[in-house]
């Protein structure tokens, strides 16, 4: 009996023995998945840190930090994340853009004619002086119609005579920008007459009736080809240089005196 009662109480004795190292076993392994599960945890905090994001302990759901990634501050600085490149679009757009506009002015020209009047004989070669315009409608940048008109006279003889010449016409042209210079070349079509009055006796400085005068004037239809260029003064306002030839035709016919003209002038643009 004696032996029974020793028997178990060894027993006993060793199930306790075993109970506790078993549980500091357990109580161990729990620290050391603990410390693993922190170590884990704090890794993944500063890699997520450094990234701006971290991680929600009790929902698992990420959120946005308000540190600031520089990388990512650069990215939000481009023009594309700040709008900027929309703005330089329409600003570049804006450029490109050329209303419809209009520019027009006045001129005076001078120049020098030469020929014969075949029905007559007589032969005309002088200056000329005159003045005139032009008003031009802008389709596009480069391109412009419009229409322009001018008298010319030409006096003859040294007693009042004139040769006159009135026309005008549909005029487009072509100009393109150099610096502060705007060159242009172009063509005007129309019409127009040549009016000659020419005494062949008498003076202008007397009253007496005059007997011996021719009046003359002939219809034209008018091809004007011109070239010039226009001085940028500032955006509204330029002057103006152009140099054209007349060519008058009456039934075939090339009406004379002729030759180039120059023009000075000035231009307002709207």
């Amino acid at each position: 009996m004696s032996y029974i009662i020793r028997t178990a109480a060894v027993f006993l004795i060793i199930s306790l023995f075993n109970t506790e190292e078993i549980q500091a076993g357990i109580i161990k392994t729990n620290k050391q998945t603990s410390a693993q599960v922190s170590t884990e945890i704090s890794a993944q905090a500063s890699t997520e840190a450094s990234t701006g994001k971290i991680i929600n302990k009790k929902t698992d759901a990420p959120y946005i930090s308000n540190t600031t990634n520089p990388d990512d501050k650069k990215k939000a600085d481009t023009p594309e994340n700040t709008g900027c490149a929309d703005m330089s679009d329409n600003q570049e757009k804006k450029k490109r853009h050329i209303p419809f506009g209009y520019d027009g002015g006045m001129m005076l020209h001078t120049g020098y004619l030469t020929g014969t009047l075949r029905e007559i004989g007589h032969k005309a070669s002088r200056m000329p002086f005159g003045i005139g315009g032009a008003i031009k409608f802008h389709i596009g940048k480069y391109f412009r119609i419009g229409s322009e008109g001018y008298v010319s006279t030409m006096n003859q003889l040294n007693n009042g005579s004139t040769i006159k010449f009135g026309w005008g016409g549909v005029l487009a042209d072509f100009r393109f920008f150099v610096g502060q210079f705007m060159p242009y070349a172009g063509v005007t079509i129309g019409g127009g007459s040549r009016t000659c009055t020419l005494m062949i006796e008498g003076d202008k400085q007397d009253w007496e009736k005059e007997e011996n005068v021719i009046f003359n004037k002939k219809p034209f239809f008018a091809v004007t080809p011109f070239i010039g260029t226009d001085i940028v003064i500032t955006k509204k306002f330029h002057l103006t240089v152009k140099l054209d030839y007349l060519f008058g035709i009456n039934r075939g016919e090339l009406l004379m005196p002729t030759g180039p003209k120059l023009y000075f002038g000035f231009l307002m643009y709207h």
